[in-house]
C-alpha cells in the first residue's frame, strides 16, 4: 500500500495500524467481489437435472469414515434412495 511505504516514517503505531486494517478490509471485499462475480457467471449456465443414487454416496463416505478409524464404533442405516436433482 502506497501510503503505508511512502509515509511510514510520518505515521505513528496507531496510523500504521489503521492502514493495515484498511488493507486487509480492502483484500477482503477484493475477493468477496470475485466470489460475487464467479457466482454471477454460473449461475447463468442452464441447469441439466440428472438422476442421483444418494444412498451409493452415503454408503461410500461411511464405508472411509469406517476405513479411516477402526476403532470406530458406528452403526449406519442407509436406506435406497435415488434423487432427480
Amino acid at each position: 500500500m502506497a501510503l503505508l511505504e511512502d509515509y511510514h516514517e510520518q505515521l505513528d503505531d496507531t496510523g500504521e495500524d489503521y492502514l493495515t486494517i484498511i488493507k486487509a478490509a480492502t483484500k477482503k471485499m477484493d475477493e468477496l467481489i470475485d466470489s460475487l462475480l464467479r457466482l454471477s457467471r454460473i449461475s447463468s449456465y442452464e441447469m441439466n437435472f440428472k438422476e442421483v443414487n444418494l444412498s451409493l454416496i452415503v454408503q461410500k463416505i461411511a464405508s472411509d469414515l469406517k476405513e479411516s478409524d477402526i476403532s470406530r464404533k458406528a452403526t449406519f442405516i442407509v436406506h435406497d434412495q435415488v434423487a432427480r436433482w
